[in-house]
């Protein structure tokens, strides 16, 4: 055997008869081996393996510490050295990258978790892994020779990986999944496993390590997630991309496609657009032709509606359906499906649900709608499920231009424009500063309002004859809404991610800037502009227009449920769902052009909460609760995430009490419904009085907006898990009613509302941690006692809805 270097360092390490030969990798050198030395000598003057490579630098360690260190590479514009290191495929190639890597792996913190985690005990590891590293060695320095034909370790498929692959600690990632996987596979082979279960091991009763082991390398091992649809793999689909920027038809070329299919699904990122699409077609607002080479005329269509929150049958036969993403049925066949928003393929929180779609949906014609920027990716797609692939390209159908000069003040807004900015609290500013310089006033849409409110504002401005004359609007104006724009105005080029300030990236510029000017809404030739409010924008806003968007790179896969149920099942029982989704992390097998989204923060935010309060739950639950549209980062509805846990571990049951116990919501609500009804009694208010009334709300921060935006969501999230889980989540009707009730306590809100004056604050956001009390949480009756005494606002003690 040959002998390892022990080292409590992960840097990539060669075997102790090799090691004079010089490593492009990070290469440790332990105390055995001491400056001085021949061996040190020989490695510390090796040659390179190019010459442009910057000089070695040799460094003492600390004391205490398992060597001396060979370090690379040549400092970069930060100041920091920056590793040339883990360059495999130039010196050593793939194999002799594996050897070195796996014999450090048995004593990796994350190999001894992971293997308990599967099962093994540390005396079966002791035992297994000295005769594993002997049997993988000899495989790998058999796969250096040329004519080698048998590659148990898929190499073409590692390589490739690695090659898209450009920093170190993801490529020592990349090598200990391959490592792991081959050792899955190697154990169900060894005369252990086939004692332990004289049955397929795809078939396992009890629980058997052994035997487990190679069932659960099949479960992790995602490289081919298109054979996962066999019935779809059967058909010969025909592919249709419509692609091009925004405003330039594609998406209704592929509607009117759908009109006239017989059976068909339309499948959309947002309930807004879903919505869109279903009244659309009831309406008659899809024109078709009635015979080939006739003039298009409107044609009613049954659709339903199937989203996450919500379900609309118009008819329990028709033909048409139009849903969100997640929602689209795999199992029925259909002549048409409309596939929108194409290049959210590789969005790491939802991706997985276009992946799936795009390779899973039994549809004679798939059309795709998006970016020109995923043609490339859709074509490797295609190359995989062997249908058959046409692409439309669009160009955008009326012009949009950068204007030369800024807006500088915001007296310069005319009707028809829309101003962007990306804060609530700047919102309302720019909304307060418009109508008071201009006389304007001004509809809103924004992220945090229900999408049936965004809607409603939409249509306020759009309608010449509401009084509604300007949009001030978040980047959720970005998609789901037509609106009659004519000129988009940047407040700002920059947005708080939940964690810092970062820049708009060109993508999100290009979406928002192209909703100005669109096709068939204004008169003339319906050019539209985008400008920004600040000079100092303008060149920033100008490159991106112009600058091409970078291809997608990857399509995002997760595993489904059943898959999560069925490595559960082949894990030790009371596995916790936390080491469950840690070996999905860190060990699921994937090939380009795909990827997994499991890392991403925010799914790991979800995975932390579910995780504290249920644990009894079983694996697909856990991952159903994970799903659940609450908004995490939000302290309000962390709140309520942890009711809706408390409930749900305690007794199986939620109602909406549980859901909203002690949160201000419903007093919010309350409040603004008093404050209606008052407004209706009275037949409106003197300006003085609403001036004094809004003044207060304003004063709070608009505290019980806030808090009916977070009931809102509360809400509907009540409603997504009821769809899910009916004996658990009983009160549907209940929640569909309230929901009704907030949505238009937010709409009176809206009209009301009139913020007090002062500068736009335009300093960036504070890193820190959030405070888990309630954003909304302060007192919020004043505003009814400018109108009537406080008695009026009903008590809310014990959560109850009324």
């Amino acid at each position: 055997m040959i002998p390892l270097i022990r080292s409590s360092s992960t840097s990539l390490l060669a075997p102790a008869a090799s090691c004079s030969s010089p490593l492009r990798c990070i290469a440790t050198v332990t105390k055995s081996r001491p400056p001085g030395s021949e061996s040190w000598k020989r490695l510390a003057a090796a040659p390179w393996g190019r010459s442009d490579e910057p000089p070695m630098r040799i460094r003492q360690p600390s004391k205490g510490s398992a060597g001396w260190r060979r370090r690379t590479g040549s400092k970069g514009e930060d100041g920091r050295r920056q590793m040339r290191g883990l360059d495999f495929t130039l010196n050593y190639g793939i194999p002799r990258s594996l050897s070195n890597r796996l014999q450090v792996w048995p004593n990796s913190p994350d190999t001894r978790t992971r293997l308990r985690t599967l099962g093994l005990t540390q005396e079966e590891s002791a035992r297994l892994l000295p005769e594993f590293i002997i049997h993988s060695l000899r495989e790998l320095k058999a796969l250096e020779a040329p004519e080698a034909s048998d590659d148990p370790w898929s190499m073409d498929i590692l390589k490739e990986q690695l090659g898209q692959t450009g920093d170190a600690e993801s490529r020592i990632a990349l090598l200990d999944r391959s490592i792991l996987h081959r050792f899955l596979s190697w154990v169900s082979t060894q005369p252990d496993a086939t004692a332990d279960s004289p049955q397929s091991i795809d078939n396992i009763s009890t629980f058997s390590p052994y035997a487990n082991l190679g069932a659960i390398g099949r479960v992790l091992d995602s490289r081919k997630p298109a054979e996962a649809y066999p019935l779809t793999r059967r058909m010969k689909r025909k592919i249709i991309m419509h692609v091009g920027p925004t405003n330039s038809g594609k998406t209704y070329n592929a509607l009117v496609a759908l009109a006239k299919a017989q059976t068909g699904v339309y499948a959309g990122p947002l309930r807004l657009l879903a919505h869109e699409v279903y009244d659309r077609f009831n309406k008659g607002l899809i024109a078709i032709p009635t015979a080939p080479g006739e003039p298009l005329t409107s044609c009613v269509r049954k659709c339903n509606l199937t989203t996450g929150e919500e379900r609309r049958f118009v008819d329990d036969n028709a033909p048409l359906t139009s849903a969100t993403v997640e929602m689209i049925n795999l199992n029925t066949p259909y002549g048409v499906v409309v596939l929108d928003e194409i290049q959210m393929i590789a969005d790491p929180l939802r991706g997985d649900a276009w992946t799936r779609a795009f390779l899973g949906v039994r549809a004679e014609e798939l059309h795709l709608c998006g970016e020109d920027t995923v043609v490339d990716l859709i074509k490797a797609l295609v190359l995989e499920t062997g249908d058959d692939l046409v692409i439309n390209r669009y160009e955008r159908l009326t012009a949009l231009v950068a204007t030369d000069k800024s807006l500088q003040k915001l007296r310069n807004i005319k009707r028809g424009d829309c101003v962007v900015a990306f804060s609530r609290t700047e919102l309302f500013q720019l909304k307060y500063t418009i109508e008071k310089e201009t006389g304007l006033k001004c509809a809103m849409v924004y992220g945090g309002l229900p999408p049936e409110v965004r809607a409603e504002q939409a249509q306020l401005f759009n309608d010449p004859d509401s009084g509604y004359d300007v949009l001030v609007a978040s980047d959720a104006v970005g998609m789901g809404l037509n609106l009659k724009i004519k000129r988009i105005v940047f407040a700002g080029l920059s947005k708080f991610d939940g964690f810092r300030e970062v820049p708009l990236s060109i993508s999100q510029t290009k979406q928002i800037a192209g909703r100005a000017g669109r096709f068939g809404l204004h008169d003339g030739d319906g050019a539209g502009e985008v400008t920004t409010l600040h000079t100092a924008d303008m060149k920033t806003l100008k490159c991106n227009m112009s600058a091409r968007l970078p291809p997608v790179p990857h399509a995002i896969i997760k595993p489904s449920l059943d898959i999560i149920d069925r490595l559960a099942d082949l894990l030790p029982p009371n596995t916790p769902f936390g080491d469950l989704m840690k070996l999905l992390q860190t060990s699921l097998l994937v090939s380009a052009p795909y990827a997994t989204g499991l890392n991403h923060k925010d799914l790991t935010r979800s995975l932390k909460l579910v995780e504290s309060y249920f644990g009894d739950l079983s694996a697909s639950d856990c991952m159903t609760l994970i799903y659940c549209p609450l908004n995490l980062r939000d302290p309000d509805s962390l709140v309520t995430a942890r009711n809706l846990a408390r409930a749900f571990a305690d007794k199986a049951h939620v109602s909406l009490a549980d859901l909203l116990v002690d949160t201000p919501f419903l007093r919010a609500l309350r409040l603004v419904q008093k404050l209606k009804k008052k407004s209706q009694k009275s037949g409106g208010w003197t300006e003085a009085q609403r001036q004094k009334i809004t003044g207060e709300l304003a004063e709070k921060k608009h505290a019980a907006l806030r808090s009916l935006e977070s009931l809102h969501r509360a809400v509907t999230s009540y409603l997504w898990m009821s769809y899910r889980a009916p004996p658990s989540f009983p009160e549907q009707q209940a929640s569909m009613d309230l929901k009704l009730e907030v949505e238009e306590a937010i709409e009176f809100y809206l009209t009301l509302v009139v913020t007090s004056g002062g500068q736009i604050d335009r300093k960036p956001h504070k890193k820190g941690p959030r405070s888990l009390q309630y954003a909304s949480g302060v007192d919020m009756p004043e505003a009814v006692d400018l109108l009537e005494t406080p008695s009026a606002v009903e008590p809310q003690t014990d959560g109850t809805v009324q």
